[in-house]
């Protein structure tokens, strides 16, 4: 079955193939909200951070926690972020995938494809500012 930009199924992603960003977003959020209890949502929105311990007793350097000293929250938060990760990797085109295949979590892979797609807050100011300016330059070509 070829799975395209008309057809969704509630078990399958939205298909974004580097068109219609803002549509896909909605759709996106919305799918990732309705799976696995809203928690791979959490992933993307809040990011998973490997599991840290100190290096030793009283110290404060930190390390990373190997994953057999994991508890069960922990192994959790680590599935959660794989499973919202493999979402987002099956909802894109082959083209798109190669921007975030290195993406590490879900919120990595989410931010990059905003950033691609809508800037980051310097270039929605600007945006905004023209479309600003033209809205007024239209508006006192109708008062002439």
């Amino acid at each position: 079955m070829n799975i395209g930009r008309d057809l969704t199924l509630v078990n399958i992603p939205p298909f974004f193939d580097g068109m219609d960003y803002c549509q896909w977003k909605v759709m996106m959020t919305a799918f990732l909200i309705s799976q696995d209890d809203g928690r791979k949502w959490i992933m993307v929105e809040e990011g998973w951070k490997h599991p840290i311990k100190p290096m030793n007793e009283g110290f404060a350097v930190l390390m990373h926690k190997p994953k057999s000293k994991w508890d069960d929250i922990e192994k959790g938060d680590f599935r959660m972020n794989t499973k919202a990760v493999n979402s987002l990797f099956s909802a894109l085109s082959e083209k798109e995938r190669r921007k975030i295949i290195t993406c590490p979590t879900a919120k990595n892979v989410w931010d990059i494809l905003a950033t691609t797609y809508e800037g980051n807050t310097k270039v929605k100011a600007h945006k905004l500012q023209s479309l600003f300016l033209e809205f007024e330059e239209m508006s006192m070509r109708e008062y002439r």
